[in-house]
């Protein structure tokens, strides 16, 4: 059955109780948030109709008591009433605020709100505590139902490109940065360029088109002297529970910078990559991998290689900002010393040591690590932005590289970083981080580093 109710009471949340025979509203009356009973007879009759917002109803387990969430003290905290008294008592008395109460007979549970957040909450119900209260109602007038005339709209075809235009641009040293989507998503691209105001310029353009399948990815980027780009065909599936598997392939030219295979990069990969979320009541865990087989040269070489990755990370439910996490990375290649290990900004970094300490066609990496919050300060950043905090993070590393299993050198190190994290614009993150790594092997000194990071996307 449907009810239609008149224009001046706009219903927000439903509950039926445990009998099945009472239905309790919270709805807008006249722009006030109010609980009302609906009868048999299609009538609203109102528990409170003041002020302040009350929401969130739920009953007893025997459906003598209403119990709601109600800011009438300045704060959200958890009130009850007494279908049979017709008396309303205060239950909590919190500064932080707390909704969606729900009582099973000797305990209540409910959302708590606190400086990092919502949380849920458990706390005993102690009926004698409860202070009684008085309720006065005050007398909202029903507005008149008005009609709204109906109106005829020209059907138009959707144009993504109306809606395609910058609606911002951050600055960067001598350039800036830019992005822009529809409000479908079914493009997407960012744009930056930087100069020194010489000669020396880059520009960096990339989009994603999902208006088709399989989705489209493309990369370009241009300086004074070389460009690279990456042209791509994606098909992911998606699964429940926010996991998914993607597929995709596609062809590049990207220029390595390396002490022995200086040069660019061409040809075909193959890719599959997934995301699974898991774990129970206690524990979240969150795994990712992927796996990619490229095929092409580099310069006059021709090269196959293949690449696996693994990460996971483990956090308990309702507090992702401690976790635990780990990555594997395998690497085999027909190319003599492909892969490089060491420093700090490529696949195989390992902070601590110097670029291309250890070379070879096989190569792996295993990273653990625990990342904690220092201090949480969300605040304003010169009016263009926000300082979200600062997180610490502690990490060990192993690597090895060579040109057969049995040759394999091994290298590693342990470390810490400070980050401070903040925003200058919508989808556009700036991590400035302070790190130290020790190497593990001996007669080899620490190593301080300091980074500037960002993401486009």
């Amino acid at each position: 059955m449907v009810y239609e109710f008149s224009a001046s009471f706009r219903p927000n949340q439903a509950l039926v109780d445990p009998s099945e025979e009472i239905l309790v509203l919270s709805g807008w009356k006249n722009g006030f948030l109010d609980l009302a009973l609906f009868d048999e007879d299609k009538r609203l009759h109102f528990i409170t109709s003041d002020v302040y917002a009350d929401l969130s109803p739920s009953f007893s387990p025997d459906g003598k008591i209403l119990f709601f969430s109600s800011d009438r003290n300045g704060v959200y905290n958890v009130y009850a009433y007494n279908l049979d008294t017709n008396e309303f008592y205060q239950v909590t008395n919190v500064v932080n605020g707390l909704f969606e109460p729900s009582y099973d007979g000797q305990k209540f549970y409910g959302i708590s709100y606190h400086e990092l957040g919502f949380d849920v909450a458990e706390f005993l119900a102690d009926i004698q505590s409860w202070r009684k209260i008085e309720v006065e109602k005050t007398n909202i007038p029903d507005s008149d139902d008005k009609i709204t005339p109906s109106q005829n709209y020209e059907d138009k075809p959707y144009q993504a490109i109306k809606h395609l235009f910058p609606r911002y641009w951050v600055p960067l040293l001598w350039g800036g940065s830019t992005s822009a989507s529809d409000y479908l998503g079914f493009h997407s691209y960012s744009l930056s360029y930087q100069s020194d105001l010489q000669e020396n310029f880059t520009t960096t353009f990339s989009y994603q088109g999902l208006f088709m399948d399989p989705e489209i990815d493309f990369w370009f980027s241009l300086d004074q002297e070389k460009y690279q780009y990456s042209l791509s065909f994606g098909y992911p599936v998606f699964l429940p529970h926010q996991n998914r598997f993607n597929f995709q392939t596609g062809y590049e030219k990207i220029y390595r910078e390396d002490s022995l295979y200086s040069g660019f990069w061409e040809g075909f990969f193959l890719s599959h990559d997934g995301s699974f979320i898991g774990g129970n009541d206690a524990w979240i865990i969150k795994q990712s991998y992927n796996l990619t087989y490229q095929n092409g040269r580099y310069e006059l070489y021709p090269v196959q290689k293949g690449l696996f990755s693994w990460d996971i990370q483990s956090y308990r439910a309702g507090n992702v900002d401690h976790s635990w996490y780990a990555h594997i990375a395998l690497g085999q290649s027909t190319l003599p010393l492909d892969f490089a290990l060491g420093g700090r900004d490529s696949f195989w970094g390992v902070a601590g040591y110097p670029k291309d300490v250890l070379r070879g066609r096989i190569a792996g990496r295993f990273e653990l690590g625990y990342k904690f919050p220092l201090l949480i300060l969300d605040q304003p950043l010169f009016s263009i932005g926000l300082v979200k905090g600062i997180q610490g993070k502690i990490y060990w590393v192993e690597a090895a590289a060579g040109e057969s299993w049995d040759t394999l050198n091994w290298i590693g190190s342990v470390g810490s970083e400070l980050s401070l994290h903040s925003f200058l614009a919508e989808g556009f993150p700036v991590d400035l981080t302070l790190g130290y790594a020790h190497p593990l092997e001996p007669n080899r000194s620490g190593e301080w580093y300091l980074t500037l990071s960002t993401r486009f996307r």
